[in-house]
């Protein structure tokens, strides 16, 4: 013959242990065993989802809990043409990544190897765009830049910078 006061206390016991036993079981069994199986890719431009996966190394099994989006964004960021990021983990499975491109504030005509060479280049001085997939775009053209080793993702010479930021 239990109290009711005695029943009620035995029943909240048991509700707690089955509670902890399936936390135990979902912190050591379920939840590391989840995996990254969607990604979302929006961009403000064209750019391949394969390219955006081979730069990230999200070409292999990544699980959930693993997954680090600052060191993805800062993968991302190392592509010259794109100018901000936002990496985003969505529970269960899926990881959304939104791309913004650089915006052009100028375009130059450089010198490399005695050939004129376009570019396009953001407010920070990086080049993001050069030779033939520079498009036709309404910005000042700047004359006059010599390179040894033109390559994406440079920055033009530091004395140019208050230009940049005044366009």
């Amino acid at each position: 013959s239990i109290k009711r006061g005695d029943r009620f206390l035995v029943i909240l016991i048991f509700i707690l242990i089955l509670l902890l036993v399936s936390e135990i079981i979902a912190q050591l069994y379920i939840l590391p065993r989840l995996v990254i199986k969607h990604i979302d890719i929006e961009a403000d431009f064209d750019v391949s989802k394969d390219m955006i996966v081979n730069i990230t190394g999200l070409d292999k099994t990544i699980y959930y809990f693993n997954l680090r989006t600052e060191i993805l964004k800062s993968r991302i960021m190392e592509y010259p043409l794109i100018g901000r990021v936002a990496v985003k983990k969505v529970f269960p499975d899926t990881l959304k990544i939104t791309l913004f491109q650089r915006k052009p504030v100028a375009s130059a005509l450089v010198n490399v190897d005695n050939k004129t060479i376009p570019i396009l280049v953001d407010e920070t001085g990086i080049i993001f765009k050069l030779g033939a997939s520079v498009d036709t775009i309404d910005v000042p053209v700047i004359s006059g830049l010599v390179f040894k080793d033109l390559k994406l993702g440079m920055t033009l010479p530091q004395r140019i910078a208050p230009l940049l930021k005044d366009l």
